[in-house]
């Protein structure tokens, strides 16, 4: 008759009531040999910044007041389109393209305060006021 495996003790290895202390040991050696290395480098500054003082801003672009109403502001719009459009202007397509953008940002209520307030408060770093990823 084979012996059982509760007979023989070669059979099965005991059970190690170390290993948890061992994994625990090592984890805190990993642990304090991290803390005696030296921080990380702070952050590189962001490389691109973009200088909005030497761009006209986008009121100037149309010709109008920061005060406009928004009809103002569409009839300054339409009165560019119709002067500088790439049909009619055979050079006016740089034009055209920064009269397009200044209108969509100043022609919706929502952007436009944004960009009064980055206007008012000189945040033109290109980051973002909420969560701003990387």
């Amino acid at each position: 008759m084979p012996p059982m495996p509760w007979e023989d003790a070669a059979a099965a290895p005991a059970p190690s009531w170390t290993a948890p202390l061992e994994r625990f040991l090592s984890s805190a050696a990993a642990s304090l040999a991290s803390a005696a290395s030296p921080p990380p480098p702070p952050p590189r500054p962001r490389s691109r910044t973009v200088d909005f003082t030497s761009a006209p801003s986008h009121y100037t672009t149309l010709g109008v007041a920061p005060s406009a109403t928004h009809a103002e502001v569409r009839a300054a719009y339409r009165r560019l389109a119709l002067a500088h459009h790439p049909d009619r202007n055979e050079n006016g397509e740089e034009r055209m393209a920064r009269i397009n953008s200044s209108f969509a940002v100043i022609n919706s209520p929502r952007t436009r305060r944004k960009y009064d307030y980055d206007l008012r408060y000189g945040r033109f770093d290109g980051g973002r006021r909420r969560g701003a990823p990387g």
